[in-house]
């Protein structure tokens, strides 16, 4: 029960991190950039807009099917490790799963950020502004 109470507690802290990120803000080279960069905040507006409409947008779907991917994997090789090195092969799956499960989740839930990061940047690369590195 406590080994499924911390997978638990781990995959719902990863998922909610995942989920809380917000498109970035770029730095800009002024100099190189289309009208000198006065209509970034507009542009990187509407590009955002267009990112929310293209990317995947349900993390937590994405987010349990590599759970699922990473859970199997983990447990296989939690069982192999434990075959070739002694152990207790149900325990070693069982850490494993939920390691792999954790590690899944985290992935996943990120990847429809990533996406909507990438088009962000490609979009306001398509308008002319010469991106230097994301604003910190």
């Amino acid at each position: 029960m406590k080994l499924y109470k911390t997978s638990m507690i781990a995959t719902l802290l990863l998922t909610s991190t995942a989920c809380a990120s917000s498109p970035p803000d770029y730095v800009i080279d002024p100099v190189a950039s289309v009208n000198g960069g006065e209509n970034y905040e507009a542009d990187r507006a509407a590009c955002i807009e267009i990112a929310q409409q293209e990317a995947p947008s349900n993390a937590a779907a994405s987010g349990a099917k590599s759970g699922v991917v990473g859970a199997a994997f983990g447990a296989g090789f939690g069982s192999i490790l434990s075959l070739i090195v002694g152990g207790d092969v149900g325990t070693a799956a069982a850490i494993g799963a939920v390691t792999g499960g954790a590690q899944g989740v985290a992935e996943g839930a990120s990847e429809p950020a990533r996406i909507r990061d990438e088009i962000v940047h490609n979009c306001l690369e398509g308008r002319g502004y010469s991106l230097l590195t994301e604003a910190r």
